[in-house]
């Protein structure tokens, strides 16, 4: 890739518009089955914040949409998101983006550790909308060449893609557009680098329930009377499931 400073500047611009996202259930619902009382529940609360790493210092936003700087990534670390790095918040410009990629991560849970015949995993998520508006934004399907977009994107590595993430960082991009590289058909992938990059609060919550299989992923929101069958099969690189492969 041409040096950043030549070649990426020249395309930083404002960016705006509305990302979903779609995380864990929050709240009550996510530890109610672990306790019996209300007191017993905000206990349990309490003693699961103290093991959280901190919040960003002197930011006030919604937790869901600063929980994801609190954290480091995987030790192999995440598509734009070297290991030595904090993790930002990662979402798309469409819910289907989404689900595809929420589907590939939950399948690559099972690689290496298959389930029992007949059996599958369920799990409760809720899928919302936040509006962001920045002055250093970076649409990479427009300003990249086809072969570094291919880099970035491969589906078995995340080498190329990481060093990119790391040059944003170093040039203060707020927030950027990226092809998925599970469903790089539909609306472009969102990440967020600043905390200040969200101009609403979270909206448009919508409960999802996954049930996760060897072959497939089935999104269900009854809010919705939506029901969504993603299959393992489309997530292969030929014939294979993909990496990723740190950087």
């Amino acid at each position: 890739m041409p040096d950043p400073e030549t070649f990426l500047l020249p395309h930083i611009q404002p960016m705006a518009g509305g990302v979903v996202r779609i995380t864990d259930r929050q709240g009550y619902q996510a530890s109610e089955r672990w306790t019996k009382t209300l007191a017993e529940q905000a206990r349990l609360e309490a003693l699961i914040e103290t093991v959280k790493p901190p919040l960003p210092a002197g930011v006030a936003q919604h937790r869901l949409l600063i929980t994801p700087f609190r954290y480091p990534p995987l030790r192999s670390g995440s598509r734009f998101t070297p290991p030595d790095q904090r993790e930002m918040f990662y979402g798309a410009r469409a819910l289907t983006t989404v689900l595809a990629e929420r589907a590939f991560h939950a399948l690559r849970l099972l690689e290496g550790a298959p389930l029992p015949p007949g059996k599958a995993i369920h799990r409760q998520q809720t899928s919302f909308h936040v509006d962001i508006q920045v002055q250093r934004g970076l649409q990479l399907q427009h300003c990249l060449k086809e072969s570094a977009l291919q880099a970035v994107t491969d589906p078995c590595s995340y080498a190329a893609s990481q060093r990119l993430g790391r040059v944003m960082r170093q040039l203060g991009i707020e927030a950027f557009e990226v092809p998925s590289a599970r469903a790089p058909q539909e609306a472009p992938c969102v990440g967020v680098l600043s905390v200040t990059a969200f101009s609403s609060t979270p909206f448009d919550f919508q409960d999802w329930t996954l049930e996760i299989r060897p072959d497939g992923v089935t999104f269900a929101s009854f809010g919705l009377s939506q029901v969504i069958t993603l299959k393992r099969e489309q997530f292969l690189v030929d014939g294979r499931w993909p990496g990723p492969d740190p950087a």
